[in-house]
């Protein structure tokens, strides 16, 4: 122990009592008593739980009551920070000691620093006989004034220090070395009985910590965007949340009808298939085609990782939906394809288009002054004709590659509609086996539009109705108020009675240059959808074999017109 020379003031002088007199108590027999007393006063501590507060509490207790100190302070050894934190202190005035759960305002002390860091550093009990002539000494407790003589102990566990107990008095050279004797064995058991403590107190955060982890993870798990299941080798669903449950719907642990079809054509029942493809500890990730009852189909991406729980093997699985992610990434290489091919298109129908105008002027010319008759006559009609084809043909293709900017100012649907349905009436198409039947909405919305575009989609999807029904039949046109997304909008529906498409080819509609027709460039449809979607609308094909098409136009409108209708 260090100790500066020390005046023995008797502080602890314990007397008992024999037939009415006062006799003193041997030194061994105060240190047994003294030291029984500690361990019950400790040992009550520790009953009916491991309580922090309590212990400190007591131990500082302790100390003032049963040695006579007249201050006492109590600091814990915080391992991870490698610091000393003020759990309890009681002074002169009060009649209990005080808890600091986070060590108050108080100053803490790092390993060797100051008396009270020297004790945790060295494991050695310091007495100072006067702190004001020790540069050691450094106050931070809540009576530091009254401070002019100091005994500061360690308190040991098995693990080494775990606090220090500090005792002060404001009279010079208070302790002598008896009461640090007496004072070590407050100390022995106060050790034991903070280290349990403190043990206590690291498990009770720890499994807060835990079960803290354990319902975020158990949230985040429940709230995630994509489907998570736990399965185990058997294919059994052991947990799931509930986007899985949405995404396989009613009964969804029973799955059996989820069918899937990987990359490489493999087809199986989802649960089989995971079973197979997505045990592998290391993580996999692929690709499939996921079939459920009742739904359409969709692609999906599973990623999936096994993981052994102990003697069983589970497997974490993810399934997330990218229908629409790869319908973006095919719409964009398709876009890509398009710029190519428009501007070859645009290229080559330049080249083309001259020449090819001349030759149906010369023909057009020869028709008018030659006086031809019999197959000389139809076959200079044959060219003409194919010549006034091949015209059409390229200012398709340059239609297509040259899509000029919108022009755009406020018109009414219906105007356009009925505008359209007045010029085709010429058409040798619309004969009399052919129905027309329109159902234009009242208070139809005003739409800011492209005046001649709109009735290039109109021309092109009456023509193709048309073209559906070469035996009659009916032709229908709808206009009415809806909605695009969030957005007012007006909508356009034009219906057929015709032969219908087959679902392979519904498909492919939209793409350039595809056609079931004998004649024709394919390019139409194509255009309806760009001229739609440069008006930020939509266009959809509902069709089936034999029971005619449906085609839908969506294009937004202002808000402030759609309320100005409403009213």
């Amino acid at each position: 122990m260090h100790r500066d020379t020390v005046e023995a003031r008797g502080s602890f002088a314990l007397t008992g009592r024999a037939s009415g007199k006062e006799v003193a108590v041997p030194r061994e027999m105060r240190f047994v008593e003294m030291e029984a007393r500690i361990m019950r006063r400790l040992a009550s501590s520790l009953t009916g739980g491991v309580d922090f507060q309590r212990v400190s509490t007591t131990v500082v207790d302790t100390v003032v009551e049963e040695v006579g100190a007249l201050n006492c302070s109590l600091y814990a050894m915080d391992a991870q920070k490698h610091e000393l934190m003020l759990l309890a202190a009681r002074g002169r005035q009060q009649d209990s000691a005080n808890y600091y759960p986070d060590g108050g305002s108080f100053k803490r002390f790092a390993v060797g620093e100051g008396i009270c860091g020297l004790v945790a550093a060295e494991g050695e009990s310091i007495l100072i006989r006067d702190v004001t002539s020790d540069s050691r000494f450094v106050s931070s407790t809540p009576f530091a004034g009254e401070i002019r003589s100091l005994l500061s102990v360690p308190l040991k566990s098995l693990d080494g220090v775990v606090g220090v107990i500090n005792l002060s008095h404001s009279d010079l050279g208070a302790f002598s070395e008896e009461n640090e004797s007496m004072i070590s064995l407050v100390s022995a058991q106060a050790g034991i009985a903070l280290a349990n403590a403190l043990l206590f107190r690291n498990l009770a955060e720890a499994n807060e910590q835990l079960i803290l982890s354990e319902q975020r993870f158990r949230e985040l798990f429940a709230r995630a965007n994509d489907a998570f299941l736990l399965i185990d080798s058997t294919g059994h669903i052991v947990e799931a949340n509930s986007r899985w449950q949405e995404f396989a719907g009613g009964e969804w642990r029973e799955w059996e009808a989820i069918e899937v079809e990987s990359s490489a054509g493999d087809r199986d029942t989802l649960r089989d298939f995971l079973r197979q493809k997505a045990f592998v500890r290391e993580g996999t990730r692929l690709e499939a085609s996921l079939e459920r009852p009742n739904e359409p189909a969709s692609v999906v991406e599973i990623s999936s990782k096994a993981f052994p729980v102990h003697a069983e093997e589970l497997c974490l699985v993810s399934i997330t939906d990218v229908t629409e992610k790869k319908r973006l990434a095919e719409q964009l290489i398709r876009s890509e394809k398009l710029a190519a091919v428009g501007e070859v298109t645009a290229a080559l129908a330049h080249e083309v288009n001259n020449p090819l105008g001349a030759l149906y002027n010369a023909v057009c010319l020869l028709k008018s002054d030659l006086n031809l008759s019999g197959d000389n006559e139809r076959l200079l009609q044959v060219a003409v004709e194919e010549a006034a084809r091949l015209s059409e043909i390229v200012n398709d293709f340059l239609s297509f590659a040259r899509f000029p900017h919108a022009r755009v100012d406020w018109y009414d649907l219906n105007e356009l509609v009925s505008g359209t349905l007045f010029l085709m009436k010429r058409d040798e198409r619309m004969n009399a086996g052919i129905e027309v039947q329109t159902e234009l909405a009242d208070n139809l919305a005003a739409c800011r539009m492209d005046r001649g575009q709109i009735q290039e989609v109109l021309f092109n999807l009456v023509s193709n109705a048309l073209d559906a029904m070469p035996d009659g039949g009916v032709l229908s046109l709808k206009t009415y108020n809806g909605r695009l997304g969030d957005r007012p909008a007006v909508g356009l529906l034009v219906e057929d009675t015709g032969a219908g498409i087959e679902s392979e080819d519904l498909k492919k509609v939209f793409i350039p240059f595809f056609t079931t027709k004998s004649v024709g460039t394919g390019l139409g449809l194509s255009i309806v959808k760009r001229i739609v979607e440069d008006h930020r609308g939509a266009v959809s094909i509902d069709s089936r074999p034999g029971g005619g098409t449906r085609v839908s136009v969506v294009v937004p409108v202002s808000r402030e017109e759609a309320l100005w209708r409403q009213s």
